[in-house]
């Protein structure tokens, strides 16, 4: 009737646009709008959505409950949207994703990591599955457009999610790495920077 075809219209230009702004996000030109964040109701909320349905258990633990950071809120939800839906997608229906969210210092984290972390003050996330892990031969190429470890197809999707999670990171002045080990499980590292963040007792 008229009225589902309505609804799927307003679906339809919803998609769209949550399309178009993930796509702004390549441009050069284009400049977040940021906002403060408080991570812990962010990335409660984004868990919640995405393991409904599932038969999937969930542990988020934050050094502080009331740790925020001033980003693109609409981006950022979109990064740990993709990260949880990856997991989701590795885990096959069972299994745990684990959110560790603190305080670190970037120079220390680059002596300990090996990685390239900026320097300062930064809030660190990890995002930790129990699945199978990515093959280490595929591990340089997870942040290329359109490569993805899962069947192509409309249903599928198209292998953007990191290429657009890592973008989204980058403009915000962050860094993320992925490690996985050969014995099963991934762990996604994200890094944001600190010094327009605060501790606040607003909820985002």
């Amino acid at each position: 009737d008229i009225r589902k075809m309505l609804e799927e219209a307003g679906k339809a230009v919803t998609l769209t646009t949550q399309l178009i702004r993930q796509f702004s996000t390549f441009s050069d030109n284009y400049l977040p709008q940021k906002s403060q964040v408080r991570l812990r109701g962010m990335i409660e909320e984004v868990l919640s959505q995405e393991l409904l349905h599932t038969g999937i258990r969930s542990e988020l633990h934050c050094s502080d409950d009331d740790l925020a950071i001033t980003v693109d809120p609409n981006l950022v939800r979109q990064v740990f949207a993709n990260l949880v839906s990856n997991a989701v997608d590795a885990l096959g229906g069972t299994g745990c994703i684990e959110v560790n969210v603190d305080r670190v210092d970037g120079g220390q984290e680059a002596a300990r990591t090996g990685q390239s972390v900026p320097n300062g003050e930064l809030v660190r996330i990890m995002v930790a599955d129990s699945g199978p892990g990515i093959p280490p031969g595929l591990m340089d190429q997870v942040f290329d457009p359109y490569f993805s470890t899962k069947q192509k197809g409309a249903q599928k999707g198209m292998g953007l999610g990191l290429t657009i999670v890592h973008s989204i990171v980058k403009k915000h002045g962050g860094t993320i790495w992925i490690n996985s080990s050969t014995e099963g499980g991934c762990v996604v590292t994200l890094y944001f920077p600190l010094r327009e963040a605060m501790v606040s007792d607003s909820r985002a």
